[in-house]
């Protein structure tokens, strides 16, 4: 059995009006690690919105990689990606560094599947499960729009791309595993079927000034758990 913790929209560096968060923030942050500090972890996933803006202060980037230091110590696997919150080239900047200590970090999706996709091992060095990671997809990241697009025509676009992405995911994990080992997804996006919470979430994958939801499926129905990011309540999809 794989024992994971998936958080998400940590939002460190976020106010509320003129009051700083970030005694709240810090109390979490211990919460967590006292967690992983019980031990029997196997994985850490944090499904992206790590900071509340693409220029986060330079306290909540201090709490984050000392969080992510003395987390390494007691989680063998811990995977970060953006959100859209996210700066994804900041992250990316960042995540050569953190690789150094075994700290995966993807801030935009590599045009290469097999580089998305992270093993969880056990004590022992084996493979128990592998975790397929999408950041926040930017316009950059999928096809352009044709001219004269509706808003329906783009809402297809977007879903088709997606779920190329999550079938290539798929491919790769089973060229590289079989079917012996579960795949886990982690990704930030707006699935239908989730509720959102008023005046909390930013909308994302937009259209027209409307929020897209993309359907549950798009995810292969291999897919032993999917850890989303962006809606910031507990759902049931």
């Amino acid at each position: 059995m794989v024992k994971l913790i998936h958080t998400a929209d940590w939002h460190l560096g976020c106010h509320l009006d003129t009051l700083d968060r970030r005694n709240e923030h810090r109390l979490f942050l211990q919460t967590l690690q006292m967690r992983l500090s019980a031990g029997d972890i196997d994985a850490l996933l944090i499904s992206g919105d790590v900071f509340d803006s693409a220029n986060p202060p330079l306290t909540a980037q201090q709490d984050l990689f000392q969080f992510l230091l003395s987390a390494r110590n007691h989680c063998r696997t811990i995977i970060v990606i953006a959100g859209n919150h996210d700066s994804a080239a900041r992250l990316d900047t960042l995540a050569p560094l953190l690789q150094r200590v075994d700290i995966q970090c993807l801030g935009t999706f590599p045009n290469s599947p097999e580089i998305a996709l992270f093993p969880v091992r056990d004590t022992g060095g084996a493979v128990t499960a592998a975790v397929a990671a999408v950041p926040y997809l930017r316009g950059a990241d999928l096809p352009v729009p044709s001219p004269g697009e509706t808003p329906a025509d783009t809402a297809r676009r977007m879903t088709d791309a997606v779920q190329g992405i999550m079938r290539s995911l798929e491919e790769t994990h089973s060229a590289r595993y079989g079917d012996t080992v579960p795949l886990i997804y982690m990704a930030h996006m707006f699935v239908r079927g989730g509720q959102a919470t008023e005046e909390s979430e930013r909308p994302v994958q937009t259209v027209a000034g409307n929020m897209v939801s993309l359907p549950p499926d798009i995810f292969p129905a291999s897919a032993a758990y999917v850890a989303l990011g962006h809606l910031h309540r507990a759902q049931k999809i």
